[in-house]
């Protein structure tokens, strides 16, 4: 133990040691009074370390890490990757429907032409009809 302050003797503090499991833990004692004391201590986690688990996960499960498997990041990149494929999908339809409508039309007007040649065969054919009569006159 050692005198927080200096200036309070009937304090003390106990502090972990650098680069060991108890490093950054600070526990005040206020009472030196000779005999046995029970108290709680609490440890609260860092930030850092409560952002490297929020990332990585806990050590028995670091699947469910921001950053793991089971993650945030991964989930959203599964969700991702299924509207990506959704909208492959839906492309690959189109393009079969508009491939078929364009077939469609391509026969609709090639029907339409010959009907078109036939009404201007015909017309030929009644309009020379007509010349004759009125030549005949």
């Amino acid at each position: 133990m050692t005198d927080g302050t200096g200036s309070n003797p009937a304090s003390a503090t106990v502090k972990g040691l650098h680069n060991n499991d108890a490093d950054g833990i600070y526990v005040q004692i206020d009472n030196h009074a000779p005999g046995s004391y029970e108290g709680t201590v609490r440890i609260k986690q860092g930030k850092i370390n409560e952002i490297l688990e929020l990332l990585n996960g806990t050590a028995s499960k670091p699947e469910e890490g921001m950053l793991g498997s089971k993650g945030t990041l991964q989930v959203l990149m599964d969700n991702y990757d299924r509207i990506v494929a959704g909208i492959d999908d839906k492309i690959q339809r189109e393009t079969e429907r508009l491939t078929r409508w364009e077939r469609t039309q391509k026969l609709r007007f090639s029907r339409l032409e010959a009907t078109l040649k036939q009404y201007e065969s015909l017309q030929a054919s009644v309009k020379s009809q007509v010349d004759q009569l009125s030549n005949n006159k």
